[in-house]
């Protein structure tokens, strides 16, 4: 989910590779609060929640809509880093202005309402 969220920011591989500096993860944090089984819908989103010049911040949290419950949250701090050495560098303006966190206007762990459109540019919704 969150690599399709990037190709919809406009800055997946191709445009890592295009401009020579790309984010990895440093750190997850999860927490797996029910089980999901074969056959469950479930919807996955996620969101950038914070960014500074060498990280951003990204939470998650999947959700099963039968019996309303959230099964899975997390978050992963990522880092920029240059993709020939490897070393951190600060995140272009490219990045800055793609990677918004998401407004606190919205609460992504309301699953009443869905995503769409200019909104979903903020925060990436799938169901699987």
């Amino acid at each position: 989910v969150a690599s399709a969220h990037i190709e919809q920011l406009g800055l997946g591989l191709n445009e890592y590779l295009q401009l020579k500096h790309a984010m990895v993860a440093v750190e997850h944090h999860v927490q797996y609060r029910k089980a999901a089984f074969e056959g469950d819908e479930l919807i996955l989103r996620t969101w950038l929640s914070d960014l500074n010049a060498l990280y951003s911040f990204r939470q998650y949290a999947f959700y099963r809509p039968q019996d309303q419950n959230v099964l899975f949250t997390g978050s992963t701090q990522w880092a920029c880093i240059e993709i020939a050495s490897g070393r951190p560098k600060r995140m272009s303006p490219s990045f800055t202005q793609a990677y918004q966190p998401l407004s606190d206007s919205i609460n992504p762990y309301d699953f009443s309402t869905l995503y769409l459109s200019e909104e979903a540019k903020v925060i990436r919704e799938e169901s699987i």
